[in-house]
Protein backbone atom coordinates (compact mmCIF):
# COMPACT_ATOMS: atom_id res chain seq x y z
CA UNK A 1 0.00 0.00 0.00
CA UNK A 2 1.23 3.15 -0.72
CA UNK A 3 1.56 6.47 1.76
CA UNK A 4 0.87 10.01 1.42
CA UNK A 5 1.56 12.22 4.45
CA UNK A 6 -0.18 15.12 5.70
CA UNK A 7 2.42 16.04 8.20
CA UNK A 8 5.85 16.88 7.66
CA UNK A 9 6.93 16.09 11.43
CA UNK A 10 5.81 12.23 11.13
CA UNK A 11 7.10 11.42 7.73
CA UNK A 12 10.19 12.85 9.44
CA UNK A 13 9.45 10.55 12.33
CA UNK A 14 9.39 7.43 10.49
CA UNK A 15 11.31 8.07 7.14
CA UNK A 16 14.51 9.54 9.28
CA UNK A 17 16.90 7.24 11.43
CA UNK A 18 17.08 8.93 14.42
CA UNK A 19 14.89 11.41 13.02
CA UNK A 20 12.69 12.17 16.39
CA UNK A 21 10.88 15.55 15.77
CA UNK A 22 10.37 17.90 18.46
CA UNK A 23 7.94 17.37 21.09
CA UNK A 24 7.54 14.06 20.06
CA UNK A 25 8.43 11.00 22.39
CA UNK A 26 10.24 7.46 21.56
CA UNK A 27 7.68 5.48 22.13
CA UNK A 28 5.23 7.72 19.64
CA UNK A 29 8.02 7.68 16.99
CA UNK A 30 7.93 3.57 17.83
CA UNK A 31 4.32 3.61 17.15
CA UNK A 32 3.62 5.44 14.35
CA UNK A 33 7.03 3.57 12.53
CA UNK A 34 4.82 0.39 13.50
CA UNK A 35 1.79 1.56 12.27
CA UNK A 36 3.74 2.92 8.52
CA UNK A 37 5.31 -0.55 8.78
CA UNK A 38 1.84 -2.21 8.45
CA UNK A 39 0.38 0.21 6.09
CA UNK A 40 3.21 -0.84 3.53
CA UNK A 41 2.87 -4.49 3.89
CA UNK A 42 -1.02 -4.45 3.86
CA UNK A 43 -1.65 -5.58 0.25
CA UNK A 44 -5.57 -4.16 0.57
CA UNK A 45 -7.34 -2.03 3.07
CA UNK A 46 -9.30 -4.71 4.60
CA UNK A 47 -5.69 -6.40 5.71
CA UNK A 48 -4.76 -3.21 7.54
CA UNK A 49 -8.25 -2.65 9.14
CA UNK A 50 -7.74 -6.68 10.36
CA UNK A 51 -4.70 -5.74 12.46
CA UNK A 52 -6.12 -5.80 16.10
CA UNK A 53 -3.17 -4.63 18.01
CA UNK A 54 -3.61 -0.94 16.31
CA UNK A 55 -6.98 -0.44 17.81
CA UNK A 56 -8.21 1.33 14.62
CA UNK A 57 -11.88 3.36 15.11
CA UNK A 58 -13.64 4.92 12.33
CA UNK A 59 -13.64 9.05 13.63
CA UNK A 60 -16.92 9.95 14.67
CA UNK A 61 -17.03 13.31 13.19
CA UNK A 62 -15.27 12.15 9.77
CA UNK A 63 -16.55 8.83 8.68
CA UNK A 64 -13.84 8.63 6.01
CA UNK A 65 -11.18 8.61 8.46
CA UNK A 66 -9.74 5.96 11.02
CA UNK A 67 -7.82 6.90 13.92
CA UNK A 68 -5.40 5.09 16.42
CA UNK A 69 -3.59 6.55 19.60
CA UNK A 70 0.20 6.89 19.85
CA UNK A 71 -0.11 8.83 22.85
CA UNK A 72 -2.29 10.06 25.41
CA UNK A 73 -1.31 13.32 23.13
CA UNK A 74 -1.57 12.40 19.64
CA UNK A 75 -3.77 10.24 17.42
CA UNK A 76 -2.75 9.38 13.97
CA UNK A 77 -5.62 9.36 11.48
CA UNK A 78 -5.36 7.42 8.43
CA UNK A 79 -7.53 8.05 5.42
CA UNK A 80 -7.87 5.06 3.00
CA UNK A 81 -8.01 5.10 -0.70
CA UNK A 82 -9.11 2.73 -3.15
CA UNK A 83 -7.02 3.81 -5.64
CA UNK A 84 -4.64 1.48 -7.51
CA UNK A 85 -2.64 0.94 -5.56
CA UNK A 86 -4.31 1.57 -2.20
CA UNK A 87 -2.78 4.38 -0.55
CA UNK A 88 -3.25 5.73 3.10
CA UNK A 89 -2.97 9.20 3.82
CA UNK A 90 -1.63 9.33 7.33
CA UNK A 91 -1.79 12.57 9.24
CA UNK A 92 -1.57 13.57 13.52
CA UNK A 93 -3.98 14.96 15.51
CA UNK A 94 -4.08 16.26 19.04
CA UNK A 95 -5.93 13.58 21.11
CA UNK A 96 -9.45 14.93 22.27
CA UNK A 97 -10.35 14.66 26.06
CA UNK A 98 -13.13 12.48 25.55
CA UNK A 99 -11.54 9.67 23.50
CA UNK A 100 -13.13 8.52 20.72
CA UNK A 101 -15.53 5.72 21.63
Amino acid sequence: MEIDYLDRDLRRAVTVPGGEPPGWTAAEVARARLVVQCVHASVFVNDLLSIRAFVLKQDRDDPELVITGLSSCKTLTLALKSTTPPTAVLGIATSRTDSAR
